[in-house]
């Protein structure tokens, strides 16, 4: 299973951007970084970009997604940009309760991580001019997190998150006997 959250970490100056990140159980986190007003379109464009193209190339189908009942993941799931991505990609979205940020607990500890390990350290360093500076430098920080970073937590246990990763490709492809899509498996409420 795939978990996507979002995080918009305040910034100096004018640049206003917001960080998706997508990973299984933490154990390997894709990133990117998206200015505009435009929510709906991120998290497909994540999925699409970053997070498909990885467990292809690892042989991997995803079947779930995990998100929270943010308007960036679901509306009404014959029209939201990010709720067609997954159906035409035949991915379950399942979402957590509301009001429960512990159901979404790896995610909320990754954004304490990457806000004291990356972007307060960064923003301290250096000057941002444009997006595509501060996207490299994300990426290498999450190279650096995905490939070279111990963690202590109980699904890494002292192993980096791709060593994790790459651990449980035999187990992932096992349970992957048949996928038996469901769609949406909780639809949002709408107002």
């Amino acid at each position: 299973m795939v978990m996507t959250s979002r995080m918009s970490p305040s910034t100096p100056g004018t640049m206003k951007f917001r960080l998706l990140s997508s990973g299984l159980y933490q154990t390997r986190i894709s990133g990117a970084i998206w200015t505009g007003f435009t929510p709906a379109a991120w998290s497909p464009s994540l999925l699409n970009d970053r997070v498909l193209p990885f467990f292809e190339d690892q042989e991997v189908p995803i079947l779930r997604v995990l998100t929270d009942r943010g308007t960036e993941y679901c509306e009404l799931p014959e029209r939201h940009p990010y709720e067609v991505f997954l159906q035409y990609h035949e991915i379950e979205h399942t979402k957590t309760r509301a009001r429960r940020p512990q159901s979404n607990g790896i995610y909320e500890s990754f954004h304490k991580t990457i806000l004291n390990e990356f972007y307060r350290v960064t923003f301290r360093k250096k000057i941002y001019q444009t997006v595509e500076e501060l996207q490299k430098d994300l990426d290498d920080w999450l190279e650096h997190y995905n490939n070279n970073r111990t963690h202590q937590g109980k699904r890494c246990q002292g192993r980096t998150p791709m060593e994790t990763f790459k651990a449980g490709l035999d187990l992932a492809r096992q349970k992957n006997l048949d996928n038996g899509f469901n769609g949406v498996s909780d639809a949002c409420q709408v107002s």
